[in-house]
């Protein structure tokens, strides 16, 4: 289990395979920083390495730019997952200076299509 605190905020986290399986389709990351917090929850579509692959890459992504809003990393995941099964994808962001969070849930993301419901 991942705990993160600071004065404005609590995440916790947790992640397992299913069935015993070596990889887990499922990938997280939260990051809490003095100005901010982010998280990502990327679901690999199916199951096994392949959607293993497809959320780690989304996960990867957004560790990678942190200091992007969650519309260009939902823009950054599209690109990455190219090629790969795709995943759904939630990012949130909370800007705790300006007191403003944002949110883009549930995208999924296949080859080429992207199939937008709802932010």
């Amino acid at each position: 289990m991942i705990y993160l605190q600071n004065d404005s905020i609590q995440a916790h986290a947790f992640q397992t395979a299913k069935n015993d399986n070596i990889f887990c389709g499922d990938s997280f990351y939260v990051s809490v920083e003095e100005d901010y917090f982010i998280g990502v929850l990327a679901d690999g579509l199916g199951s096994g390495e392949l959607a293993y692959e497809s959320s780690q890459a989304v996960v990867s992504i957004v560790k990678s730019n942190p200091e992007a809003d969650v519309d260009t990393l939902m823009h950054y995941a599209n690109e990455v997952l190219i090629r790969k099964r795709g995943a759904a994808v939630a990012i949130l962001k909370v800007d705790f200076k300006k007191r403003r969070m944002n949110i883009v849930v549930l995208e999924i993301y296949a080859s080429m299509c992207i199939l937008h419901l709802g932010s």
